[in-house]
């Protein structure tokens, strides 16, 4: 009997445990205000930000170019980034870091072989586009695994305990 509270217990631990997981997965996604309040901010300053680094007006356009795209969309790298640490902290590793090698690295590639090839998309802005793209479909992609291995895990948890109570019963008989 004691063994099996202990086993009990340690296995509520760790349903506790992914809970708090998804728990602080929902209050990352609810920063996204303040991420974009942030991009904001920088594209508000951007100009002074700018004048620390450099004095010539080329890289000063092509980083105002960057950052009118990625400053009000980097709260989806925030999202893709909470979806992959909600994953490994309900014990998958493996499946967010394949997801976010192909979704970013393997998306972006594709991307400059593929739509950056194509003469009228052969531009700055359209190379930077595919930063918040490539974010938004690892996300999704993450989003996806997430639910599958919540709704395994949590299967598999409700089988453990009703293999532990059946076991409880068959040995207090």
């Amino acid at each position: 009997m004691r063994v099996q509270c202990a086993v009990t217990a340690g296995r509520q631990h760790v349903l506790d445990r992914r809970e708090h997981e998804v728990e602080r997965a929902r209050l990352a996604g609810g920063l996204v205000g303040e991420l974009l309040a942030l991009g904001g901010l920088l594209m508000l300053f951007r100009g002074m930000l700018y004048g620390i680094y450099t004095t010539e007006d080329t890289v000063k356009a092509a980083a105002s170019m960057r950052t009118s795209v990625i400053a009000p969309t980097y709260f989806l790298c925030g999202m893709m980034d909470t979806s992959t640490g909600a994953l490994r902290g309900m014990g998958a590793s493996t499946v967010p870091m394949l997801i976010s090698i192909i979704g970013v690295c393997g998306f972006r590639l594709g991307w400059l072989f593929t739509v950056f090839q194509i003469p009228q998309f052969h531009t700055l802005a359209c190379l930077y586009f595919s930063y918040p793209v490539s974010w938004v479909a690892t996300f999704i992609a993450q989003f996806i695994a997430f639910k599958k291995v919540y709704r395994k895990r949590k299967e598999a948890d409700s089988q453990y305990v009703l293999r532990a109570l059946d076991a409880n019963g068959q040995q207090t008989q």
